[in-house]
This record gives C-alpha cells, sequence and structure tokens, in this order.
C-alpha cells in the first residue's frame, strides 16, 4: 500500500494510476483497471435513482459465512448524518406551474399559459435568460500567457436575483476563485455569487445583487411526453447569443454519461444543443421551463441529439442548497476502490468485484468492518463484479439506509451490514467544529 497516494480530488481520496494491489502469490503481473468511488457519487436526494445493473458471478460459489450480525462497532450503527439543523428561512419568489392550474403571471405580464408560437415564446423568455462568463488566463508551453473564457448559458428563477444553470459552466471559476460574470439581454452585467453547487447532477445556483427581474415559469409536474413540442434559449458557441432552437422531446429518461461511471438521467430533445447553450432553459410550448439543457452527443456525422436536465429534479436540489448549503440525504460509503475483472481475478485466484484500496477510518465502511484489500460482490440483491457495478447500486440508496454486503477476504467469504453515513453531514460537522 506505499505507493497509494491518498490526494483530495473532491471525492474524499486519490489514487495513483500506476498502483497494483499485492497479488497474494507471484504470477506475471496483471493490471487493474483503476476507477474511483468515492461516496458522493449520484444518490436519489434529486430523485435520479436508476436500475441496478446485474452482473454474473460466472459460476463462482459463494460460501455462506458471516462476519456478525450487524458491522457496527460495540454492536451499534451509528452512521454520521445531519444534526436537526434549522433552514435558512429564504423563500425564493419562484413562479412554479406543477400541474395543480395555469401557472401565474410572469412579472412582465406576458405568461398566460397558453399554447404559444416560437416568436411569441421567445419574446415573453428572452428577457429572462441570461449569458454566463468567466475569463481564464492560461501559461502555454514556452510561458506565453493568453486569455481565454468559459461562456455558458442560465436563466432567471426569481426576481430577486437568483440564477440556474450547470455546475460545469461555473466549475472553473468555482475551483480557481474567478469572478462569474452574468449578462442580462438588456446588456446589463453583475458579478454572480455561487450560492450552492451539486457537481454530480450538474446544477448550479447563482446570486446577482438585483431586483424587479423576468423570472421564468417552472413546470415541475413531470408530464412531459415524448414527440412534444420544445424550444431552447442560450448561447451556442458563447458568441451567439439569445438563440432559438426548436425541436420535439425524443425520449424520456436516459441515462448519459458525464464522466466515468458518473451518469445523469436527463430526457432527450431533437432541438440543437451546442457548446455555449448548457444551463440555459428548455421550454415546452406555453413557455414554461420543463429542464435545463446539459449536454449534446459529440461525435462526427451525428446531429440532432441534445439532452436536458428535468426541471423539478434541479429544483429538488435547489430547495436543499438555499435552505442547507448542500444537498441532504447523499449517502456516504467511506471507500475507494478499483475494478478486479474475471481476467484478473482468475490471474490472482480472487473474484471479480470491487477491490477497496483506501477505508475512511472514521466512516460507516471502517465501522462496518471492512478493510483494504477486501472485495465487495454483492450489495443487498445487486451483484458487484466492478467497481461501476458498485456505482450503480449505491444510487438506490440514501444516508441512513443499511444495506447488507458480501465480501471476499483472504479466499473467504463473509457477511456485514453497512449505514450509509450522510455526505453533506461530514462538511457540515467539520465547518461547525472549525467554528
Amino acid at each position: 500500500m506505499s505507493d497509494y497516494r491518498p490526494e483530495n480530488n473532491g471525492y474524499g481520496y486519490g489514487y495513483d494510476p500506476n498502483y497494483r494491489p499485492e497479488p497474494p502469490k507471484k504470477k506475471k503481473r496483471g493490471r487493474i483497471v483503476a476507477l474511483c468511488l468515492a461516496c458522493v457519487i449520484l444518490a436519489g436526494a434529486a430523485g435520479i435513482g436508476t436500475g441496478v445493473l446485474v452482473a454474473s458471478m460466472n459460476g463462482v460459489t459463494v460460501a455462506q459465512t458471516d462476519k456478525g450480525n450487524s458491522g457496527a462497532v460495540n454492536g451499534e450503527v451509528k452512521p454520521q448524518v445531519t444534526p436537526d439543523i434549522p433552514p435558512s428561512g429564504i423563500t425564493l419568489d419562484t413562479q412554479i406551474n406543477d400541474g395543480s392550474g395555469s401557472g401565474v403571471a410572469n412579472i412582465n405580464g406576458i405568461y398566460t399559459g397558453k399554447t404559444l408560437s416560437a416568436s411569441e415564446l421567445y419574446a415573453m423568455a428572452v428577457n429572462s435568460c441570461v449569458g454566463i462568463k468567466t475569463d481564464v488566463t492560461v501559461a502555454n508551453v514556452f510561458g506565453q500567457v493568453t486569455s481565454s473564457a468559459i461562456t455558458g448559458s442560465g436563466f432567471i428563477i426569481s426576481t430577486d436575483g437568483y440564477i440556474l444553470t450547470n455546475y460545469h459552466v461555473v466549475e472553473t471559476a468555482d475551483e480557481q476563485g474567478l469572478d462569474i460574470t452574468v449578462s442580462l439581454y438588456n446588456g446589463d452585467e453583475y458579478i454572480a455569487e455561487l450560492i450552492g453547487k451539486e457537481a454530480e447532477n450538474d446544477v448550479a445556483l447563482l446570486k446577482i445583487d438585483a431586483k424587479n427581474l423576468p423570472a421564468l415559469v417552472l413546470n415541475t409536474s413531470g408530464d412531459l411526453v415524448v414527440g412534444q413540442n420544445v424550444y431552447a434559449i442560450g448561447n451556442p458557441l458563447g458568441e451567439l447569443t439569445y438563440t432559438l432552437t426548436e425541436g420535439i422531446v425524443s425520449a424520456l429518461d436516459r441515462d448519459i454519461a458525464v464522466e466515468p461511471n458518473v451518469s445523469i438521467k436527463m430526457f432527450q430533445i431533437s432541438a440543437a444543443i451546442n457548446s455555449g447553450n448548457s444551463g440555459g432553459p428548455v421550454f415546452n410550448d406555453r413557455g414554461e421551463v420543463i429542464g435545463i439543457a446539459s449536454a449534446k452527443y459529440a461525435n462526427t456525422g451525428v446531429e440532432g441529439l441534445g439532452f436536458a436536465i428535468p426541471i423539478e429534479d434541479a429544483m429538488n436540489i435547489v430547495d436543499d442548497l438555499i435552505q442547507y448549503g448542500f444537498v441532504r440525504g447523499k449517502p456516504y460509503f467511506g471507500i475507494t476502490v478499483r475494478t478486479v475483472t474475471q481476467s484478473v481475478a482468475e490471474y490472482y485466484n480472487w473474484v471479480a468485484g470491487a477491490y477497496i484500496v483506501e477505508v475512511d477510518p472514521d466512516s460507516c465502511a471502517a465501522q462496518a468492518g471492512l478493510a483494504s484489500g477486501d472485495i465487495i460482490v454483492k450489495m443487498d440483491e445487486a451483484v458487484i463484479s466492478s467497481s461501476s457495478d458498485l456505482i450503480i447500486a449505491k444510487k438506490n440508496y440514501k444516508a441512513g439506509d443499511t444495506v447488507s454486503l458480501e465480501v471476499f477476504r483472504n479466499g473467504e467469504y463473509f457477511h456485514t451490514m453497512l449505514t450509509f453515513d450522510e455526505e453533506g453531514a461530514r462538511a457540515y460537522l467539520a465547518k461547525n467544529q472549525n467554528g
């Protein structure tokens, strides 16, 4: 374990890509594909659960041995969860149509809840759409400093200046402490404050110091159907500002990979979504926001594929960000894992699964008796043949949930129970303990 480097990579642990676990006996070297799981992966707090991917155990017989009944220290499970903290008391004056009525009037008096033509929708909505820019400077290999800008889109969700966008639009600004500039359609510019973020679901909430802004109406009824008309307004390429595109809902409930082993549930649209559109609103034909334009499938010769995060999922996140500063209920596992493939397992007389590289000593994983070198092969009824399987299975749980784990250690199997900690609680408790 001497080659492991516990770096802070935003997930709690990092790893050296050249690291290889010590084999139990000397054979020619097999390579284990390294994939990191850290306990901030997509959780059910935003309603983005997916089905469990069940893989074959390839004929491995699991011995029914057991390691205690609870996996707890001194027989007591004590998950780290957020204490009962009062909410902020902030109330967004967001205008929402939840399906119970025709919505409410937009501040500019145009929204009626009636079906609009494309030109009518644009006239109603464009003043509520914003451009987002972060200026960055970089040095090339010759030491020459050049300037560039990261651009994206967003939209106003409350009259007092709250703006919704994708986290990846402001990620560099967040990481490097750079200014986030928000431009309104009328030409006014503001330096925005990043109120909160949920990186795993690609949602960020900004705030500008302005009043009486034209907030859009959000449709959180979830009544999307394939084939309905949709429209998007954004800033493609960062230069073609306030562009309107139209299309239809092409498919629902697409799991779109935003990075290795991390996916977000989105709906697919045929309206053009290009670089710079990210973070902008997607509307139904009444001018209500139904999603956040978030990604375009980029591949040579592929067109007409756009994706959007359902607005009800985003607003579930926003509510927690406003009230608590983080998303409640996200499970924290406390381990870093790598995949043991079937071929590697056969080389080393192991089993395919999620190999534990590191265990947070203060986590539920340590409390459940897990240790470096263990291989997780099952979580409740989900068979775990890779780190990806573990990530997918984990999406079905929230902080405080208890799961049964089947683990391979030193040629034998055992069972243990684990009660998930809460990821947000750790940051909250650490912040308050530090004053």
